[in-house]
């Protein structure tokens, strides 16, 4: 018996073909992410961390394309096996390297050298993620870290910030800060000795830098210093920020200073000092005749109970700061009450003065 034409079996599912959508109101006025401009990604995207970033590159061909150059444009604090990985691929990839604006490089003091030579085991992992022909074209490079480093930065032609605070045995060893780099920075903080070349380095910076940080590490170029090297600075025409902390140089930083015409601005890192240490203090802070164009301090605290002592060596040395500014390492509602404090005696101090 023949079935009815009506009656007959589909194949398949009922609904295969048939797709759902929400019915548009007329005062719908939201657009689709594929939709949204390049310039709104990139505001977005400087709200997010490495990461989060990171994460987001994963989603689509076009976030990828946005967000990729983003990831490359910041590069935070890496440690010791980040940072590995991150000089093989800014040395091998040549498009990733043009688009690094901010290089920061910390360790510990007792961490790894990185003058030690390439160890065996990076080479093969050089071999297996880049091939052989390239890394035998870069063997010059690979004898240790520092050559890389130093090749890397060769690379980096759009960089602006670096910060390099390595280890005690690699502070000591800079003659990869002799070269010729192509980027020209606006901010420079260093762990380093102020020696020949870090002076020649300042000097091939000087078109563009503008705050300039060192955080000397090792009390002998503060018990030591070395005059002969603070004579060789050179003036730097668009300084206008300098910080110091740790055991710095004192000849080195008045000499900066007095060679900035445009300096009226300095960070002072105060943590290490006790409130009783007051010759120690002035010391730390005398930058000589340089002081009456210092209009600007940023100081960092750690004994808030004693800030009037600190405040009293900061009056006493900078008769013309119009603007203070202290960090204090406690939570954000003593910070804020610490603060009136240190203001309100700041003005009584400068008021007797």
């Amino acid at each position: 018996m023949q079935r009815k034409k009506g009656n007959r079996k589909r194949d398949g599912p009922v609904f295969h073909n048939i797709t759902f959508r929400a019915p548009k109101r007329k005062d719908d006025t939201t657009m689709p992410l594929k939709y949204l401009p390049t310039e709104i990604w990139e505001d977005i995207l400087s709200y997010c961390s490495t990461q989060d970033i990171y994460h987001l590159t994963l989603t689509t061909r076009q976030i990828h394309q946005v967000a990729n150059p983003q990831l490359y444009r910041s590069i935070p604090d890496l440690s010791y096996s980040k940072f590995t990985k991150f000089l093989a691929s800014m040395y091998f990839y040549d498009h990733k390297s043009l688009l690094v604006r901010s290089l920061s490089i910390r360790f510990q003091p007792s961490s790894t050298p990185l003058s030690l030579p390439t160890t065996r085991d990076e080479i093969y992992r050089c071999v297996k993620n880049f091939g052989t022909r390239r890394t035998i074209r870069a063997r010059h490079a690979l004898k240790n870290h520092l050559d890389m480093l130093d090749a890397v930065l060769m690379k980096l032609p759009n960089l602006t910030f670096l910060h390099l605070h390595l280890s005690s045995a690699d502070c000591r060893h800079l003659a990869y800060l002799a070269s010729r780099y192509p980027f020209q920075l606006i901010t420079f903080h260093c762990s380093f000795q102020l020696e020949a070349p870090v002076i020649r380095f300042l000097e091939s910076q000087k078109a563009s830098l503008r705050h300039f940080w060192f955080d000397f590490r090792y009390p002998g170029d503060f018990l030591y210093p070395n005059e002969g090297y603070a004579r060789l600075i050179k003036p730097l025409p668009s300084l206008n920020t300098v910080g110091w902390s740790g055991w710095p140089s004192m000849d080195a930083v008045r000499s900066i200073i007095k060679n900035g015409p445009a300096v009226h601005s300095i960070v002072v890192n105060l943590s290490h000092i006790m409130p009783h240490e007051t010759t120690l203090m002035n010391s730390f802070l005398d930058v000589g005749v340089s002081s009456s164009k210092i209009t600007s301090v940023h100081v960092f605290l750690c004994y808030k109970n004693s800030c009037s002592a600190y405040l009293r060596c900061i009056s006493e040395h900078f008769k013309f700061l119009r603007f203070l500014e202290a960090y204090f390492f406690a939570d954000l509602t003593e910070v804020s009450v610490q603060c009136f404090r240190l203001f309100s005696h700041f003005n009584e101090a400068v008021g007797r003065a």
